[in-house]
């Protein structure tokens, strides 16, 4: 009974012990985050796509004459992500026109309204921000208002029954025309804005240079053993840097007050206040004219307001310890929320 008490009992021990081993620690987080916020990005961009445009044109002796207004709003959709930083730049809008197209002895009247759609991916490939090509969809749509002589008088019945399917056919390879003249205009505008756009974010990126110096320091490690992490929520995109086995830091929402359009999270074990300001604040000069310059020439009705406001406001802040984490924050004009701008549209 005893041998037989003692193979139940190493047999017994010999299939539990397995089951109550240990669980894997969890693995380590990264020790410095660059964590740059979805409203920041927008307000580069600024919330309205528009001008006015004069039509002037002669094909095939038909003199065209008129005006294009464009219209349309920007939004940012950042993709939610582990291992991407990827998000789109989104634009939509109609560009409504007015026309009249002249060939003795007929003068034709007529307007078009074309709703467009523009989206282009910007990634980080763990050097820079770059964009991909650009997506556009158009749809112009001519619509007959009148057609006249050159001397203004209506048609009678009979001229205008004759000309009239003539001219719809040509509204209708208007239509298609227009569709490649808008789509090539709006499409250099974007690449234009989004241009703008990419400057502005490839200055923020030193800051992850600036963290692999510090990493560099505190952990005698190469460049070889360090590794970009990207990550995304729907409202700010994450870069990091570690070693290959670390995983991007879960970092806190901050409270409404105290949250800015840029941040640095620091571990405490990796802080040095004299040293990080130093660069930060040198390097925030370059960046901080970029953004001043962008929005006051985006924003021409509120220029003498802004030009008050944002040298106080485009401010790089004191070191803020983070109640419950082992970590600073530096955070980059924090009182951004506070600017005479248009409202930054939320998601969904």
């Amino acid at each position: 009974m005893k041998f037989a008490s003692c193979l139940a009992a190493l047999t017994t021990a010999l299939i539990v012990s397995p089951l109550q081993a240990q669980a894997p620690d969890p693995p380590k987080e990264t020790r410095v985050v660059l964590r740059i916020s979805r409203e920041f990005i927008h307000t580069l961009l600024g919330v309205r796509f528009q001008g006015d445009e004069p039509i002037d044109s002669s094909e095939r002796g038909v003199v065209v004459a008129g005006n294009a207004h464009f219209l349309g709003k920007t939004d940012i959709t950042l993709h939610k992500s582990e291992t991407e930083s990827d998000f789109d730049l989104l634009i939509t809008g109609t560009i409504d026109t007015q026309i009249n197209a002249a060939k003795r002895p007929v003068v034709v009247f007529a307007h078009g309204g074309a709703p467009f759609s523009v989206s282009r991916r910007i990634v980080f490939d763990g050097k820079k921000f770059t964009g991909q090509p650009i997506c556009m969809t158009v749809a112009n749509r001519f619509a007959l208002d009148d057609i006249t002589t050159a001397r203004g008088r209506p048609l009678g019945p009979v001229a205008r029954g004759l000309v009239t399917p003539i001219v719809r056919r040509g509204l209708a390879d208007g239509d298609r025309q227009a569709d490649n003249e808008i789509r090539a205009k709006v499409s250099t505008q974007v690449e234009e804005l989004t241009n703008k756009l990419l400057d502005a974010l490839n200055k923020v990126e030193p800051a992850i240079h600036h963290a692999k110096e510090v990493i560099h320091a505190d952990l005698k490690a190469k460049d070889a053993d360090l590794r970009i992490l990207r990550a995304a929520t729907s409202e700010h995109l994450l870069i990091s840097i570690g070693h290959p086995d670390r995983v991007m830091a879960k970092l806190p929402a901050l409270k409404q007050n105290e949250e800015a359009p840029v941040e640095l999270w620091i571990h405490q074990s990796l802080f040095d206040e004299n040293a990080h300001m130093r660069f930060l604040k040198d390097h925030w000069q370059d960046l901080k004219k970029l953004v001043h310059d962008q929005l006051i020439q985006r924003h021409r009705k509120l220029e003498k307001d802004l030009r008050v406001k944002l040298p106080d406001i485009l401010k790089i802040e004191p070191p803020m310890r983070v109640k419950g984490t082992p970590g600073y924050v530096i955070r980059f004009a924090p009182k951004f929320r506070e600017l005479p701008i248009f409202t930054i549209p939320q998601n969904g």
